[in-house]
């Protein structure tokens, strides 16, 4: 390793000059280390990753533009949103009638 300061040559291991002490500077790392190589687990999850997240952002776009086409109708229609929130309620009271029945039969 050469020193920056004065030039001498240095073996790697030594952290300052032995001719001068000025600190040694490590060469900087090939661009490859730490990165990793095509066709690594990292790749492949990154890849992996940025597939569900385009996936992701599709069957997003999708549901948002059907509860707007839902949203649209409801609203050119309110009687018909309003029967259909009336079946559900009475579809949930009939269970829980049917729940108290079975409960009542049983003491």
């Amino acid at each position: 390793m050469h020193c920056p300061s004065c030039g001498s040559e240095n073996p790697p291991t030594n952290a300052t000059c032995s001719a001068c002490h000025a600190p040694l500077v490590p060469p900087p790392p090939p661009p490859s280390a730490g990165r990793a190589t095509a066709g690594s687990p990292v790749d492949d999850l990154l890849r992996d990753t940025e597939k569900a997240a385009k996936d992701l952002a599709a069957a997003s776009a999708r549901l948002s533009k059907r509860l707007a086409e839902r949203a649209s109708e409801a609203a050119k229609d309110p009687s018909t949103t309003a029967k259909k929130a009336v079946h559900k309620v009475a579809k949930e009271l009939e269970s829980v009638g049917q729940d108290i029945e079975r409960l009542l039969k049983d003491l």
